[in-house]
């Protein structure tokens, strides 16, 4: 009997009965059933709770990856907003400080580098406005709106880099087209 024993436990024997089974053996194998049974359970809900968490991990893994993908996008279409206008100033530097303008052709400038300033300032508001949103949380204030107006003044924003493209810009929203939507937001889709 004892030889046996031993050469069952040491082989992974745990569930089995000696017959006639003892009750100090059997409630001490009933018991260790229990904890095991319960400790299974914990491991089932445990892996349960584990899979749910990394279901949602992987779900704002991939959030993530799109914002990331959008903040690029963003920084590449803001990054050329700027340079435009500042690539402009700086020829026009160039050309003052080596006396190829002159005081005339100067002036004729001014309409087109106040216009430049003027967009450069409006672009850098949106960048503000849109960086406090992103630290504060994203707050919307639709309003009705005329859109027709709205692309007008996209297209008074870019007149001179169309005139200088060579490209027509027609308006073709109706004069008479309302939009429940943030002025920030709005103008700043357009612009982009």
């Amino acid at each position: 009997g004892g030889d046996h024993l031993k050469i069952a436990f040491e082989q992974g024997a745990v569930d089995f009965l000696r017959k006639p089974a003892e009750r100090v053996e059997l409630l001490s194998r009933l018991q260790s059933a229990l904890r095991l049974s319960r400790s299974i359970k914990r491991i089932k809900e445990q892996n349960i709770l584990l899979q749910k968490q990394n279901e949602q991990i992987q779900r704002q893994n991939e959030n993530l990856t799109e914002l990331n993908g959008i903040k690029d996008r963003l920084f590449s279409i803001i990054s050329h907003d700027l340079r435009s206008p500042l690539s402009a100033f700086h020829t026009l530097f160039e050309l003052l400080e080596y006396d190829a303008l002159t005081i005339e052709q100067l002036r004729d400038e001014i309409p087109d580098l106040t216009h430049g300033l003027k967009s450069l300032q409006t672009l850098l508001d949106n960048l503000l406005y849109w960086s406090l949103s992103q630290m504060q949380g994203l707050a919307l204030y639709p309003q009705p709106m005329l859109l027709h107006e709205t692309v007008e003044q996209m297209r008074s924003f870019f007149a001179v880099q169309l005139e200088q493209k060579g490209l027509q810009f027609e308006n073709s929203v109706a004069s008479e087209s309302y939009v429940q939507v943030d002025p920030n937001i709005l103008s700043l889709i357009l612009r982009n």
